[in-house]
């Protein structure tokens, strides 16, 4: 005979959420904000995967290999390829030029955004689409970059700039590329010469691990999934979160 009460062992085994109440709120909203203005159809397509029958791979980070993916995200999206332009430019790391410079050891950190997507000067349609060379050579990376763009484009028809960058992320989980988003919020990298070595993290979008997997939990759920075969595909940091919020929202 267990020594506590039954109830007492109810709460105590209750699952709990990876995000703060105020959190959960904002991303259910936000995710039924985009159900309300794109219908069910989007949230009804099977997420999806880093596998060649989802994605045209290989490529090898030009921009001119990542049209194709450009084409299919846009066409799942419902966005015009004709207004979306794909530019990739050369980055540089300024603490890891210093430290080839110099010769040093140790690491340093580039917290800023993959990609942007801006209205073309020439036409409020237009959208322009640039990512750092470092990002589009990384295939995980790269898709995410181009599902957070369209989607943005998408959302700027709806009047959501700037402070909405958060609610582009959450629908690039409700278009289908939550696998992507959620495993390239941090890029590493490292390098290793003759006398130095260095090691690099990049931030991509706006949610954390545990805000993405609450925000893939809500797509799970609403497309009625407790074991989603797409989420074994989740990096460890984003599928232990999803799991727990697939625990609470089945609750």
């Amino acid at each position: 005979r267990s020594p506590f009460p039954r109830t007492a062992m109810l709460r105590f085994f209750r699952p709990r959420s990876p995000v703060a109440p105020e959190t959960a709120a904002w991303l259910r909203d936000g995710y039924l904000w985009l159900f309300d203005a794109f219908g069910a159809a989007p949230s009804h397509r099977p997420p999806l995967c880093p596998t060649p029958d989802d994605v045209p791979w290989p490529f090898d980070g030009s921009a001119e290999a990542l049209e194709p993916v450009l084409d299919m995200a846009a066409e799942r999206v419902e966005v015009s390829r004709d207004d979306l332009t794909l530019v990739v430019h050369e980055d540089s790391a300024p603490h890891g030029d210093l430290m080839h410079a110099t010769g040093a050891q140790g690491s340093w950190s580039t917290p800023t955004n993959a990609d942007f997507s801006l209205p073309d000067a020439a036409s409020s349609l237009r959208h322009t689409i640039e990512m750092p060379a470092s990002v589009a050579a990384d295939p995980t990376a790269a898709v995410a970059a181009l599902a957070h763009g369209v989607c943005s484009a998408r959302l700027l028809a709806f009047g959501i700039e700037g402070e909405g960058d958060t609610l582009v992320d959450l629908a690039t989980v409700f278009f289908g590329f939550g696998v992507f988003t959620a495993n390239s919020i941090f890029q590493e990298s490292d390098w290793q010469g003759a006398s130095q070595s260095g090691w690099s993290m990049r931030r991509l979008g706006n949610l954390t691990y545990p805000e993405a997997g609450f925000a893939l939990a809500l797509h799970a759920t609403a497309r009625g999934e407790r074991k989603p075969e797409w989420a074994r595909y989740l990096r460890p940091d984003a599928r232990s979160p999803f799991q727990k919020a697939l625990r609470v929202l089945g609750r």
